[in-house]
């Protein structure tokens, strides 16, 4: 396995498939290229459509350049399949190449049931990386309204705190951490009363995947989510979360409503895990993932593919493949 740094070592004659999760660089188009005149398969995995235009009127939506683009556009043409997480990405990516399939995703769930929020502190709570500040232009005013209205609500940015969020009172800010298993331990402790999922109206956005969803019903927050995809086609507002425009009043109307609502709140809770245990599961990605995988896949490469659903299937005994 080769991360961004050491890709450059890999050649691909020392390999029967190679498997590529979301790098681009000069070395792994070279890599792709000398795959493909050695009829070696590749598979190309993202859950980010970096095809998609970076600059809005927003702001700038992601970090790569359009010399990145273009050799992602490179790189897609010459690989044996192409997977993918959201329909937009789909869309954007089938140009290149029409060897591409939709995944499922996946939540671990940390409890045997829906958890149980304990009544403390109101806290109003965001987690996320960088690069989300065109997510809040119409959100802070919202906060600092319910910090008006609401003077004993707390606030709390883990991994990214927008500009103007500093000033909030009672404000705490957790960098983030690149340890998911630490992250994940601390995040389930918080008890946050409302968490927040706000996503500006940009192609980037709208083909990513409800990962907060997942990772708030997870640790058992009723949260707020942008009326747009990824959550509008995977969330029913007012059952799994609330759903709302990207304006300043339904934000606060929202933020007010679970603030005030514990049955409603509690409702949302227990519907969103349930939700998250059933139709989230890891198997059922393995299964999905087995199958596309064996479908597409080049005859060259079935002897490997099928290898690999070997080792899968003993690590989880649920995972069976389709007839």
């Amino acid at each position: 396995m080769f991360d961004q740094e050491t890709v450059a070592k890999c050649s691909p004659a020392d390999y029967h498939l190679i498997y590529i999760f979301k790098i681009i660089s000069p070395h792994v188009l070279e890599i792709a290229i000398t795959a493909q005149i050695q009829k070696i398969p590749v598979i190309y995995e993202t859950d980010d459509n970096f095809l998609a235009s970076a600059q809005s009127k927003y702001g700038k939506a992601h970090g790569y350049h359009p010399s990145d683009q273009a050799l992602l556009a490179a790189i897609l043409p010459r690989a044996s399949l192409v997977l993918v997480y959201s329909r937009k990405s789909y869309e954007r990516m089938r140009v290149y190449n029409p060897n591409i399939a939709i995944l499922p995703t996946y939540q671990h769930v940390y409890t045997d049931s829906p958890p149980n929020r304990e009544t403390g502190p109101k806290i109003v709570g965001f987690m996320g990386t960088l690069r989300k500040e065109l997510n809040f232009s119409w959100v802070l005013p919202a906060l600092q309204r319910i910090a008006v209205q609401y003077p004993d609500v707390c606030f709390e940015f883990l991994g990214f705190i927008p500009s103007g969020a500093e000033s909030l009172p009672s404000v705490r800010y957790v960098p983030y951490t690149s340890d998911y298993k630490a992250f994940i331990k601390d995040f389930a402790k918080r008890n946050w009363t409302v968490a927040l999922a706000p996503l500006a109206d940009v192609e980037f956005n709208l083909s990513k995947t409800n990962t907060k969803y997942k990772e708030y019903a997870a640790v058992g927050y009723p949260g707020v989510y942008s009326k747009l995809e990824p959550y509008s086609n995977t969330i029913d507002d007012k059952i799994t979360g609330l759903l709302v425009e990207n304006e300043t009043r339904p934000w606060f109307d929202a933020i007010e409503q679970l603030l005030n609502g514990r049955q409603l709140a509690g409702d949302i809770v227990r519907n969103a895990w349930n939700d998250i245990s059933v139709n989230y599961q890891f198997a059922k990605y393995c299964q999905v993932k087995m199958n596309v995988l064996c479908s597409m896949a080049e005859n060259s490469s079935q002897e490997k593919i099928n290898e690999l659903i070997a080792v899968v299937g003993k690590r989880n005994k649920q995972i069976r493949l389709a007839a």
